[in-house]
């Protein structure tokens, strides 16, 4: 079959690589898409916190990464029972083991066991995937609804982790929300704000280009923010108090790898309110100045999400078939496998929101 493998440099190679086998007790997915993740662009350039030394420290290499994906069922093992071929699918990308105590409590994604698709094994830049025993037992595996596109499904995973996100920091009805980045994620947030009846809703970005992306993706879906802010022109902890009236924001999303954006958070909390870095540092920018006596008088949260249970998979899932998120909409790019660098140059330009490749 063809592949994207990942060898530690910082580019894909699309070659030949083996026909995968279906096991016993697993199943092999035929990919229709899988879209590119920033963490891919982390992996790329060895600033992935996985990595360490510029080396892959929990990944085999040559490895075939990519996470957020969507397929039909091509073999079923002579074990398997419950699936069948033709079936159409996710696999949610953080496979649990079942017996830590993470997983007794329903946190799958905090495993200490976790098994992540991309990393420990073969994931979805490639014509064919095995789905193991492990990925059945801890329910990875998905059957989409019949009103769910095969491309609008490879993005539950990463709407999986925005489901995470606000059920550790949840919106609640009439919060001031601001989302730091324009991204997809962001996006994802300030559509999902919407919908939970947040007051007002601000967009932050320091990019033009990135900005009036998403300014496009949530006017035709109908979930605009009140605001589209750039960092770069306006000072911001000063826009947020204005725009509040000076009590600040009920809930802050990072939805970018910035230390400065984590930084400000805490000056333009409301007293009260959630912080969520939800966006990762890079591995070797990571440590910031943060005054935590903000956090002490304000009695503010501030949390960390990072990835999603497979119940969170479920959830994006049916989120998508509700017609909440119109995932398909944050597809702006779709290419072949054999074009896989040039989305992944479209993704560092800004330039696109979600870029599907299609094996």
């Amino acid at each position: 079959m063809k592949a994207a493998l990942y060898k530690g440099s910082n580019e894909y190679v699309y070659e030949e690589a083996p026909d995968p086998v279906c096991p016993t007790d697993g199943l092999i997915v035929e990919i229709a898409g899988c879209s590119i993740c920033g963490t891919d662009l982390k992996i790329l350039k060895q600033a992935d916190v996985k990595i360490e030394g510029g080396k892959q420290q929990q990944m085999e290499l040559p490895r075939i990464t990519g996470h957020e994906l969507s397929g039909t069922i091509l073999a079923v093992g002579g074990d398997v029972h419950g699936y069948a071929e033709g079936e159409r699918v996710t696999v949610a990308v953080t496979v649990p083991c079942g017996a830590c105590r993470y997983c007794a409590v329903g946190a799958h994604q905090m495993c200490d066991d976790a098994k992540i698709i991309g990393y420990h094994q073969d994931g979805g830049f490639a014509e064919r995937m095995v789905v193991t025993s492990r990925e059945i037992a801890g329910s990875c595996v998905n059957r989409l609804p019949t009103n769910v596109s095969l491309s609008a499904a490879a993005l539950a995973e990463p709407l999986s982790c925005v489901v995470n996100a606000l059920e550790i920091t949840p919106v609640a009805m009439g919060d001031v929300v601001v989302v730091i980045g324009s991204g997809p994620m962001g996006c994802f947030f300030v559509n999902l704000a919407r919908m939970l009846c947040a007051s007002k809703v601000f967009l932050v970005e320091i990019s033009d280009t990135r900005l009036a992306v998403a300014r496009g993706l949530l006017e035709k879906i109908g979930t605009p923010p009140d605001g589209y802010i750039n960092a770069a022109d306006d000072e911001l902890v000063d826009r947020i108090l204005a725009e509040t009236e000076g009590r600040g924001a009920d809930l802050i999303v990072t939805a970018c790898p910035s230390p400065h954006a984590q930084s400000q958070s805490v000056r333009m909390v409301a007293k009260r309110g959630k912080i969520n870095f939800f966006g990762g540092l890079p591995r070797n920018d990571s440590v910031i100045p943060l005054d935590t006596n903000l956090i002490h008088y304000k009695e503010c949260r501030v949390a960390g999400t990072h990835g999603s249970a497979p119940r969170h998979n479920l959830i994006a899932l049916n989120l998508i078939s509700s017609s909440t998120v119109p995932a398909d909409d944050y597809i702006t790019h779709t290419l072949p496998l054999e074009h896989i660098m040039h989305g992944i140059d479209l993704a560092k330009s800004g330039a696109a929101l979600k870029i599907l490749i299609e094996p």
